[in-house]
């Protein structure tokens, strides 16, 4: 069923391209946008430089983050708008992985049972030693994706972390959390942390 996007809410997709498998590539993730008054456009730059001092900078060069598309509920222009940021190599060298073996980062809320539960696939971000047989990563590379993990976290939801991370390029002084949405009128359920799975994950059909 397709996901329920209310008013003052939103739905990033953070959109890479490559030459592995078939562009482009993407993750999903709700936010909660009412702190920026129906400035969609600022939204989603806010998205894509806080990925961009983060979660990008695990993903292989091979892969380009391309843009932030945001989907926002009907208080919008209707469909959805796109970052206007540069697009950026991802920041660590090296082959990667086959794009359908990726990381799980799991959305971990204060609900119990499956409406308080979500994750996203983190496709580019595995090299070719990073994991062993038993489809566990290395502890060094498990370590360094949560790091990054609640690095993008922190700056989502504490705008004054984004001053040492990306002050250069400029970012709104507005909270940015991360929500689940769903696909019913609930209202979206807050994400209170990003917890990585040992074990990566194979991605079928399209990434979400």
């Amino acid at each position: 069923m397709p996901l329920i996007i209310p008013p003052g809410y939103g739905s990033a997709a953070f959109q890479y391209g490559g030459n592995d498998g078939t562009p482009d590539y993407m993750t999903t993730l709700g936010l909660d946008l009412s702190a920026f008054g129906g400035d969609f456009t600022l939204a989603a730059d806010t998205a894509f430089l806080c990925w961009r001092a983060s979660m990008n900078t695990r993903v292989r060069s091979t892969y380009t983050f391309k843009q932030v598309v945001l989907g926002v509920g009907n208080d919008g222009p209707g469909g959805s708008v796109t970052s206007s940021k540069a697009a950026v190599v991802g920041g660590t060298p090296g082959a990667s992985e086959v794009v359908a073996m990726a990381p799980i980062l799991r959305k971990q809320t204060n609900v119990l049972g499956r409406p308080g539960r979500g994750r996203m696939f983190l496709p580019g971000m595995l090299g070719n030693v990073d994991t062993a047989s038993t489809g566990n990563m290395i502890p060094e590379v498990y370590a360094a994706i949560q790091g990054v993990a609640e690095t993008f976290y922190e700056l989502l939801t504490v705008p004054a972390e984004r001053q040492t991370e990306i002050f250069t390029d400029g970012t709104a002084d507005y909270a940015l959390p991360p929500v689940l949405l769903h696909s019913t009128t609930t209202v979206p359920t807050p994400i209170t942390a990003f917890t990585l799975a040992s074990k990566v994950g194979w991605i079928r059909k399209r990434l979400r």
